[in-house]
């Protein structure tokens, strides 16, 4: 591995450690923690520590390694862990001088959260997209050395998902029974973490798994509705005669108004909310996304929930269709919603096109480095969760 030798090692603490979010491979570096066994904290706010340099400002995400909850024999390894953190991973790491803070909360205070290690299950096979499974792959196994279990659809009902924290599922065609969509239904409302992108993030708001709402979805089917014909059917549309006859076109013209119509790699802009556990880390609120579909995702019921959303200028690089532009305008980018116990993340678009789109990769590394400690707003609905 490259070693960043600007980077000193931290000064040895009787107290912790802490380093903040920004640098690109914090995700590794707190891998690098839970793989050794180090118990690590969240900064859920700004706050202030004080360190043999002086004070130094923390920003919300900033990771903590208190030593208290460590035993005394354990010190030396962990010093030697976050030494390989600074080096190799090029992250400043500060050494505390106390658990008091000049500003802020303290480090012992209950809103810096606890972190448990991800355990993610992505699917892949069938009419899931590969390549797209393969950028989060690549993402988590090679860019953050993240262990990620792969499973083929064929043999999901095999899988025990009470093994894993997070089920990752990218754009692609789902068709699963009943039971194994119950199953997943149930292993949210129980605290699992589903992560879906594009036609995913359809499919499980169609299914009930999520309370997230697509343009043009069919309704998920109530479970006292069963046996209802015209359960889970999308709303009726207007009849033609309703609507004014289209103008006339040439018959030559079919496919290129067609094309027309297609966004194929236009990147637009974002309001990302930085004060959610998704934007941690993230520089600013102006945040550019690359989309390569249709597909529109409307902002949250729960005001709290909509973590990025198109602005209302959201054009920056490309073409896409005056339609496409009416319709994306202000709508929604990423949602995560709470189920149960468990949280449903939403991607409109890829986040991880050819392993290069850094930035919106850093808010799905969030997902799985930081979902479970948002928290459940009022506004959330209870009684989403699938099948049952």
């Amino acid at each position: 591995e490259a070693t960043f030798p600007t980077r000193r090692p931290p000064a040895r603490s009787a107290v912790g450690y802490a380093f903040e979010w920004h640098g690109q491979f914090a995700p590794r570096s707190l891998h690098r923690l839970h793989d050794a066994g180090i118990r690590a904290k969240v900064t859920t706010s700004p706050l202030q520590i004080l360190t043999a340099g002086g004070e130094v400002a923390l920003d919300r995400g900033s990771v903590l390694v208190p030593l208290g909850i460590h035993d005394q024999a354990d010190a030396a390894d962990i010093h030697r862990t976050l030494t390989t953190i600074a080096r190799v991973d090029g992250i400043a790491v500060h050494a505390l001088k106390s658990g008091l803070t000049p500003g802020g909360v303290d480090v012992g205070s209950p809103s810096i959260e606890p972190l448990e290690p991800p355990r993610p299950l992505l699917l892949v096979g069938g009419e899931v997209n590969p390549y797209e499974a393969g950028e989060v792959w690549h993402l988590l196994d090679q860019r953050h050395d993240m262990n990620v279990t792969l499973v083929d659809l064929n043999r999901f009902s095999k899988v025990d998902l009470h093994e894993f924290t997070h089920l990752l599922m990218v754009d692609g065609t789902y068709e699963l029974p009943e039971k194994q969509i119950g199953t997943i239904g149930s292993w949210i409302k129980g605290g699992g973490i589903l992560v879906a992108t594009k036609k995913a993030a359809r499919w499980a708001a169609e299914q009930g798994l999520s309370p997230a709402t697509f343009e043009g979805m069919k309704q998920p089917v109530p479970a006292d509705d069963q046996g209802d014909d015209d359960a889970g059917q999308s709303p009726p549309v207007a009849s033609p005669e309703d609507s004014p006859a289209p103008k006339r076109r040439p018959y030559d013209q079919f496919h290129p108004d067609e094309d027309s119509r297609l966004t194929k790699g236009t990147i637009f802009a974002t309001d990302l909310d930085l004060t959610h556990p998704l934007g941690y880390g993230c520089p600013t609120a102006e945040h550019a996304v690359f989309r390569n579909s249709n597909l529109i995702l409307h902002p949250s019921r729960n005001p709290y929930a909509t973590v990025a959303q198109y602005t209302g200028n959201p054009l920056l690089a490309g073409y896409v269709h005056p339609e496409n532009t009416a319709k994306i305008r202000d709508s929604a980018a990423v949602t995560a919603e709470r189920v149960g116990e468990g949280l449903v993340v939403s991607f409109a678009d890829n986040p991880n096109f050819r392993a290069f789109w850094t930035g919106t990769s850093r808010v799905y590394l969030n997902a799985l480095c930081f979902g479970s400690v948002i928290e459940k707003t009022g506004a959330d609905e209870p009684d989403s969760g699938g099948h049952g």
